[in-house]
């Protein structure tokens, strides 16, 4: 666990402010102009010893516009990690309320759903997991891990494609360190993907590999596995097929004194048949920042290879901080397709003085199906200025445009002000 301040604290945040501009809701087509309100009331415990950690938090972000729409969006979570000698325990849960068009809600990393851009309406968000890993700094170790989400949409508008859909997860582990250079492992996963669109789409997969993990030399390790992996799809206008097959993955990493150099190659199984992949990557950390990046190349069994890829950098000088992440990977929709998606977000906050700074913020996503393509841009430019040590305004510019294919272009402007203050006090 990670080193953190021990004892009990409190964090109570409210904010307030005002949003004016058209189609604030990016619908394709719209120029509507629309001031809309918006508000933060929010608390957060957290209770943290050398050896459990507590977390709580709950939010309501009430907005009302002058069209008459309204809503609360509460934002609930709740965590709790527990580590004692040789044993490691974890729970999560939580369950979020947002507009459908909030890009910041980024739920597709966790579920592997896509997400699009249409519409209006409300997107509810509800996860809980939890597992144990026993057998710490011991020669046989073991571990389980369970989840499950779901995620609903309410008050949608007629020009919606949006569907429910839940997600159940599992995953364990043996391990064996045969001495203090190799170890193996055997591995079981199982995922079962549950969506209510017009095909009903009904996807299970199940895996299990045997994986060895090899320390060459001090700074040259080596990671492979081999198993099997096998996906059952049901949908309603469609006969039930089986996609299975041998997978198996074999990884290289160096470490030196600026970070590791990592190369890998991995065969998977979905349900269009066997993809292969080959990435390299660079860790370093530099005076000028924290640097993650990886690349490869992606192949299907059918269609063509596609790039894929991820970045994260992060600095911090005396003036500015700078932050940027990019996501490139292969998923199969709910209809069968195979979907590139893309996303990138950026954020450079440059401070004027000790009580004033400039914060321009990118979010982007895109997904290209083998029909369409599908993007979505966002860009904030702010001041910020602080009035006291706890009290923040903040005001700025906000561009929005959805693009897909042969539909009309969504473009959104507003002006945004915002007063919020947050303070933090120890029991």
């Amino acid at each position: 666990m990670a080193q953190q301040v021990e004892g009990r604290t409190s964090t109570i945040t409210t904010q307030i402010g005002v949003d004016a501009g058209r189609n604030l809701d990016l619908d394709a087509g719209s120029n509507d102009k629309t001031v809309r309100l918006n508000g933060v009331l929010g608390y957060a415990y957290a209770l943290r010893t050398r050896q459990t950690e507590l977390t709580f938090n709950a939010q309501v972000n009430p907005q009302t516009e002058d069209g008459g729409d309204h809503g609360l969006y509460p934002n609930l979570g709740l965590g709790f990690k527990h580590e004692a000698a040789r044993v490691r325990f974890n729970f999560q849960a939580s369950y979020a309320e947002a507009r459908v068009t909030d890009q910041s809600l980024g739920f597709d990393d966790d579920t592997g759903a896509i997400i699009e851009y249409n519409g209006t309406g409300t997107r509810a968000i509800s996860r809980v997991g939890g597992g144990f890993e026993g057998g710490i700094d011991m020669p046989f170790g073991y571990g389980l891990q369970l989840s499950h989400s779901e995620i609903d949409y309410k008050d949608l508008s007629n020009l919606t494609s949006y569907y429910d859909s839940t997600t159940d997860s599992a995953k364990a582990f043996l391990r064996g360190d045969i001495s203090s250079m190799t170890s193996l492992s055997l591995n079981f996963g199982y995922n079962h993907y549950q969506a209510e669109n017009p095909a009903r789409t009904d996807r299970t997969t199940t895996d299990a590999s045997l994986g060895l993990n090899q320390r060459i030399d001090a700074l040259t390790s080596l990671q492979a596995s081999v198993g099997r992996q096998e996906i059952e799809t049901q949908r309603r206008d469609q006969e039930d097929k089986t996609t299975s097959g041998a997978i198996f993955s074999l990884g290289l990493q160096r470490d030196d004194p600026l970070g590791a150099h990592r190369i890998s190659y991995d065969r998977t199984i979905t349900e269009n048949g066997e993809r292969d992949q080959v990435i390299v990557g660079r860790d370093r950390e530099t005076a000028f920042g924290n640097f993650n990046g990886t690349v490869g190349l992606s192949k299907g069994e059918s269609g063509g290879t596609d790039w894929i890829g991820g970045l994260s950098y992060a600095t911090e000088l005396s003036r500015d901080k700078l932050s940027a992440q990019l996501s490139r990977s292969v998923r199969t929709s709910d209809d069968g397709d195979d979907v590139v998606v893309t996303r990138i977000s950026g954020n450079v906050t440059h401070a004027l003085s000790d009580l004033n700074s400039l914060d321009f913020g990118l979010m982007a996503s895109a997904a290209e199906y083998p029909d369409r393509d599908n993007t979505r841009i966002d860009a904030t430019v702010a001041y910020q200025h602080r009035l006291t040590q706890d009290v923040d305004l903040r005001a700025g510019v906000r561009l929005g445009l959805a693009t897909k294919t042969d539909e009309q272009d969504a473009k959104s402007q507003s002006l945004f002000l915002t007063l919020s203050r947050q303070f933090q006090f120890l029991h």
